[in-house]
């Protein structure tokens, strides 16, 4: 009998700390924090206060970047990152300024989630420049 009022309390203690790692973090397809890819392949992952850029297609944009040398795949794109809400955040963008592709600034920008939570539109205030992530699964 004491076994098994342990081996109960046990699996109590494990669904509780189950349910709390799911409802306070890990994963979730309700955040931003995960895997994007913009119009010509290239992915964005978000973490923490941090994105990186990564498979960067070398016949985009960001491709003319990686080919300047200014950006390799895995570096950080965005920092800063800060809720506002459910559905929006603030952040800083690395991010290239017309078709030099060697001029790059950090841009105060705001990401904002789509309804259906599967479209990330960037909006970058500095530069005027705006861009949709499409998450990926």
């Amino acid at each position: 009998m004491k076994n098994a009022l342990k081996a109960f309390g046990l699996i109590a203690l494990i669904a509780v700390c189950g349910f709390s790692m799911a409802a306070c973090g890990g994963k979730s397809s309700s955040g931003i924090y995960d895997t994007w890819a913009d119009k010509d392949g290239n992915t964005f992952t978000f973490r923490g206060s941090t994105g990186t850029i990564g498979n960067i297609n070398k016949g985009s944009g960001w491709g003319a970047v990686l080919n300047t040398g200014w950006i390799n795949n895995g570096q950080e794109v965005f920092r800063n990152i800060d809720r506002l809400t459910d559905s929006q955040w603030t952040a800083t963008h690395y991010t290239y300024v017309g078709g030099t592709y060697t001029n790059l600034v950090w841009s105060r920008c705001t990401l904002t989630l789509s309804a259906n939570k599967q479209t990330l539109t960037v909006y970058c205030q500095d530069i005027s420049k705006k861009f949709d992530l499409t998450r990926k699964n």
